[in-house]
């Protein structure tokens, strides 16, 4: 469930925010960057518009590396096929062609297209757009969004991803699901983890290098994921049980630390008694307190790392 790669559609991938601060979270979270290719890819140059001259060379390889183009993935004959239906045309209908959407949708991308262009009307305070720049601008902008969504199907056909989505491209992909097709684990994994994250548009991306080779930040992963599967595809309760998770740990932390006085007083006077060679229950108390100490970390891994994420300083 940790173990899935994130796709970045073209629109999303020279989106200026994307470069500056969602690259980074993908990184992190994600084992992996496919990203839509429509033509050669220069996989150098997308790396070099995501870093700048300070990031290592042995950091710039491992991007370099956990990054590849979508036809890297799909055959050419699918490639080619995807190329060739961009130039299909739209639905026009009516006395003077005058309507623009289908008027009844046969599958879930048909569906999608028609939802993006009530959206776009809205946006406009309009029932319906007239101008004819501004509908092939609407039918433009619906197309290139629900064929985002489209490759991003084929290519879980072939390796299991996530999409990084604009926001039109989000609007698509949730009129496809209403179409019929149930939730993402692993989308709301990803989802419940930005929730949590301050902006990392400042942070080095060799401290995110770091962080993801981290075994905390697989701790935390694994954690979150493990909601994010028992929310039943419902964000929002995936959302409520993190937050309990978190606050019944943080209570669990304080209630470890509360003063338990007489064991104290008791194993203290134990270990001061003089006897001959060395107090066993001096060692005792010293060996149960270190071990103490690393249950502790190892139950709570995940949570430090959380606070250190969320104490990240993006003004730095």
């Amino acid at each position: 469930m940790t173990g899935k790669k994130v796709l970045i559609s073209f629109n999303r991938a020279i989106d200026q925010d994307f470069k500056l601060e969602d690259s980074k979270l993908c990184f992190l979270w994600f084992e992996g960057l496919i990203v839509e290719d429509l033509g050669k890819f220069d996989k150098d140059a997308f790396v070099n518009g995501l870093v700048d001259d300070a990031v290592k060379k042995r950091d710039r390889h491992i991007i370099h590396d956990l990054t590849q183009p979508v036809s890297a993935i799909l055959e050419p004959e699918c490639l080619e096929r995807r190329l060739r239906s961009l130039e299909r045309g739209y639905p026009r209908w009516g006395h003077e062609h005058e309507n623009y959407s289908y008027p009844e949708p046969e599958n879930k991308y048909e569906y999608a297209h028609n939802e993006l262009l009530k959206f776009i009307e809205q946006e406009k305070g309009v029932r319906s757009i007239t101008d004819e720049i501004e509908i092939q601008y609407a039918e433009g902008r619906a197309r290139v969004a629900v064929d985002a969504v489209n490759l991003w199907d084929r290519i879980n056909l072939k390796e299991s991803c996530v999409l990084q989505a604009t926001d039109d491209e989000n609007i698509a992909v949730k009129a496809t699901k209403s179409f019929g097709i149930s939730s993402d684990v692993s989308s709301i994994s990803y989802q419940l983890f930005a929730s949590q994250i301050p902006l990392l548009a400042n942070v080095p991306w060799n401290e995110i290098i770091d962080l993801k080779l981290s075994r905390a930040f697989v701790e935390l992963k694994e954690k979150i994921s493990d909601i994010a599967s028992v929310s039943n595809g419902d964000p929002v309760v995936a959302q409520n049980v993190l937050n309990k998770t978190i606050a019944e740990a943080m209570d669990q932390i304080v209630e470890s630390h509360r003063p338990k006085t007489t064991a104290v007083a008791i194993m203290s006077a134990l270990g001061n008694i003089p006897l001959p060679g060395i107090n066993p229950f001096g060692i005792y108390s010293s060996v149960r307190d270190v071990a103490k100490e690393f249950k502790k970390k190892d139950d709570y891994t995940w949570l430090y790392m959380l606070r250190d994420l969320k104490k990240l300083d993006s003004g730095s």
